[in-house]
């Protein structure tokens, strides 16, 4: 068991003792230790960081002396040196078999570094970032060397590689972008992920037949790589392995290799020619993207999957051969492959329409599957027509066809992909069939020119921005889930037979047309309140339930409703349906009006305003206004209010089955019991006086038992006069004219309506 010593003895000679809580033990000759006791090792000293940091030359002793006692040092502490930028060069002694992890971590100023025989593992970013370091020689005793052990020694020439490692860390020498050349070991198993990435420098590399497997990103960005050898003992190539390798000009896989992993030769543009074994069964997603110096290649009959933009981009390629082995092939595969001239058709998959092709095109009837991209940037394609044996439409399936006017989608059809159809801008119109349940995200991005489009009730999902920058100005819709379509040019809205909510999707609509499917139920608030409708049509029998405030603002009176014969009484007294100018049945046939309900009475009598009207269960609606009530704060002119003591009245009724009535206007004034108009409101004992013209007859209420009222022309000659039976007066005059009622000692003029 390894125990720490703790020493409480003074100082002496150029022994340090820590007295603080510090990482340290002792500083000896201007190192920092930490000090162990082992019954296996015995007294060790392990080199740490201390207070200083360290600088210049360092030269680290096999063993240190403290207080009479020896003790080896075995160790390089992790982040014993970390950051010690003044640090030019360290030798390290034959004792020490282990250098931490960070241990040189930053030492950007380290120029040298003598690793003995006796160090088996360097440890992780042991020496990262240490630019000035030039070269590096690694001993036959090291058997592991770290992830990022010496990441971005950007000054680093050559390194080698005794045959004594086994396995080289990930990022171990990932942007030594110095590197030249590298030697690895037979010894060496695998190379790890990104283990030489971004090494500009290295021109080539040999691989040993020790090695296994190639991690991914191994040699990623390694633009100056112009060759390199595959051994046959290697199975697998990791993603990315090779990617961005721009002047790498030709590569052979060997034949025990089974697997290219995603991207693992991506935008390797120098890439002329490639050979692909028959032990290979499968090419990762985007393996060669962007290759776009390959010119021919031949894919064997061990090859079963293809994927996803595995050839993406490769403009110079103007062959391949694709066995019927192959049974999948990714979204993209063959997109961007200006060069390919002929139509590629593998088994019953669709797989490639060249770009340069024109006019209408016709799928085979064999076809089951259109791979996704097949019609990629195929802009002089004007139409294409689809068989019944196709039951999905893959992803980019005719991504930027700008010429595609129109498209038939058969009932087969079970999903549209993301971007299926996207920026296909001179697509006027679209009709997704019943079959269809998913469309996908960007499905018609872009359409611009796309004015009408059939959702039906299948669909049951729709990704984001399916229809973004489509010009939407027709829409079915008969599914239940939110369109996904920007609403601000939708003029005509079909609402479908399997709809029984209609939801404020459309709120923002300028809709002009409406037409609600026979099942529609409930109407939500607000559903159509930007609407300018000129035509609304209701095809089921029974009323819609309406939230508030469904159609907004909008003025009715010129729009048009279309409903059910059996229900035309009902729209044609019920608001807000009453709020529009005409009502017709469905065949268009104008209805009779439906019968006004009574024009209200009204009367004033024991300080209460009274409405009667001879429509049976009428309800009434009223409005009352006086000059002498303000809305707000008003400033008082010379400190008085004048009161004109009178109430403006107005009042409408409405009845089942009845249209709303005429309105009725009536004034109440407020009189003194001694007949004059009363200016003092707190003492004043007032009465109040209702007094309603309609009908060529003009009605007074709230008139004392057998009071007489005097009735006078405008020029002052009688007309006659009525006295009050249960506080109300009625008197006959031309309609017309203008009356003057006497009543007590005011005169009040009435306008006979």
């Amino acid at each position: 068991m390894k125990k720490r010593i703790v020493f409480l003895f003074s100082l002496i000679l150029s022994v340090v003792f820590s007295t603080s809580a510090s990482a340290y033990d002792v500083k000896v000759d201007g190192i920092y230790y930490n000090l162990f006791f082992s019954e296996n090792t015995g007294l060790t000293a392990w080199v740490t960081s201390g207070e200083e940091q360290y600088s210049g030359e360092v030269v680290i002793p096999s063993s240190i002396t403290v207080e009479g006692k020896e003790y080896t040092v075995t160790n390089i502490r992790e982040r014993a040196f970390y950051s010690c930028t003044g640090l030019t060069s360290v030798t390290i002694p034959n004792s020490v078999t282990s250098i931490g992890y960070y241990a040189f971590n930053g030492c950007s100023g380290l120029t040298s570094v003598t690793i003995p025989n006796s160090v088996t593992s360097i440890g992780e970013s042991a020496f990262r970032e240490c630019s000035s370091l030039t070269s590096v020689t690694i001993p036959n005793s090291v058997t592991s060397i770290g992830n990022s052990a010496f990441y971005k020694c950007k000054g680093l020439t050559s390194v080698t590689i005794p045959n004594s490692v086994t396995s080289i860390g990930n990022s171990a020498f990932s942007d030594c972008s110095g590197l030249t050349s590298i030697t690895i070991p037979n010894s060496v198993t695998s190379i790890g992920e990104w283990v030489f990435s971004a090494c500009k420098g290295l021109t080539s590399v040999t691989i040993p037949n020790s090695v296994t497997s190639i991690g991914g990103y191994a040699f990623w960005y390694c633009t100056g790589l112009t060759s390199v050898t595959i051994p046959n003992s290697v199975t697998s190539i990791g993603n990315s392995a090779f990617r961005d390798c721009s002047g790498l000009t030709s590569v052979t896989i060997p034949n025990s290799v089974t697997s290219i992993g995603e991207s693992a030769f991506q935008s390797c543009t120098g890439l002329t020619s490639v050979t692909i074994p028959n032990s290979v069964t499968y090419i990762g997603s985007s393996a060669f993207y962007g290759c776009s110096g390959l010119a021919s290649i031949t894919i064997p009959n061990s090859v079963t999957s293809i994927g996803d933009y595995a050839f993406y981009e490769c403009s110079g390629l103007t062959s391949i051969t694709i066995p019927n082995s192959v049974t999948s092939i990714g979204v993209g595969a063959f997109s961007g492959c200006s060069g390919l001239k002929d139509v590629i058709i593998v088994n019953n998959m669709f797989v490639h329409l060249p770009e340069t092709y024109s006019g209408h095109y016709s799928i085979p009837e064999n076809i089951s599957q259109i791979i996704g991209g097949a019609f990629y940037n195929c802009t002089g394609l004007t139409s294409v027509t689809i068989p019944n044996s196709v039951t999905s439409i893959g992803d980019g399936t005719f991504f930027n066809c700008t010429g595609l006017t129109s498209v038939t989608i058969p009932n087969s059809v079970t999903s549209i992909g993301n971007s299926a159809f996207s920026g296909c801008s001179s697509l006027t119109s679209v009709t997704i069939p019943n079959s269809v349940t998913s469309i996908g995200g960007g499905a018609f991005q872009g359409c611009s020119s796309l004015t009408s489009v059939t959702i039906p009730n299948s669909v049951t999902s729709i990704g984001d921005n399916a229809f973004y920058l489509c010009h939407i100005e027709e829409l079915y819709y008969d599914c239940s889930i939110k369109p996904s379509i920007r609403t601000n040019y939708l003029k005509k809205l079909t609402v479908g037979d399997n709809i029984s909510v209609v939801y404020d999707y459309f709120s923002s609509s300028p809709l002009r047309k409406i037409t609600l499917g026979k099942n529609v139920t409930h109407i939500r608030a607000k559903a159509f309140e930007s609407s300018q409708i000129e035509d609304f049509t209701i095809t089921g029998e029974e009323p819609p339930y309406l939230y508030p405030n469904v159609f907004g603002t909008q003025d009715l009176s010129k729009a048009t409703l279309n409903v059910p014969e059996s229900k035309i009484e009902y729209y044609q007294t019920t608001e807000p349906w009453s709020l529009f100018g005409k009502v017709l049945t469905l065949s268009g046939e104008t209805p009779k009006d439906p019968e006004k309900c009574s024009t209200p009475s009204i009367l004033f009598s024991e300080g209460k305003l009274q409405f009667t009207c001879n429509t049976e269960g009428a309800k009434f609606y009223y409005t009352l206004n006086s000059t002498d009530v303000k809305q707000s704060e008003t400033l008082v002119e010379s400190n008085t209010v004048a009161l004109s003591a009178c109430y403006e009245i107005s009042c409408w009724a409405k009845a089942e089955g009845f249209a709303i009535s005429d309105v009725a206007n009536a004034k109440l004034y407020w009189l003194t019991t001694s007949g004059t108009l009363d200016t003092n409101i707190n003492t004043a004992k007032t009465r109040g006086v209702v007094i309603q013209s309609a009908g060529g007859f003009i009605t007074l209420s709230g008139l004392d038992t057998n009071e007489r009222v005097d009735f006078y022309a405008i020029d002052g000659s009688a007309l006659g006069s009525a006295t009050a039976t249960d506080g109300t007066a009625t008197f006959s005059a031309k309609s017309g004219t203008i009356v003057v009622a006497k009543i007590g000692k005011e005169s009040v003029k009435i306008a006979v309506e």
